[in-house]
């Protein structure tokens, strides 16, 4: 497991965590557009969490794409016999 992803997923918690306290506080105040800005940053929040659990169980981040997809042929150093 990758220790920066999990530290980065315990981040994004903690994030969270502060937010819906905000979020619920502008409730109680009547803020209902900073009470739906604060929910739409929670939102936003969950889906990085999810893609980070994601990368997390998968093993780390991907390989990087740069311009087009490499030739998958094997060469001819790589050939098993």
């Amino acid at each position: 497991m990758d220790i920066h992803l999990e530290d980065h997923l315990v981040g994004l918690e903690q994030q969270v965590v502060e937010l819906v306290e905000q979020e619920r506080r502008a409730e109680l105040q009547g803020d209902s557009t900073e009470a739906a800005r604060l929910e739409q940053e929670v939102l936003d929040l969950y889906t990085e969490m999810a893609r980070t659990a994601e990368l997390i169980t998968a093993g780390g981040y991907p390989a990087p794409v740069v311009g087009h997809q490499p030739d998958l042929q094997p060469t001819p150093a790589r050939r098993t016999a």
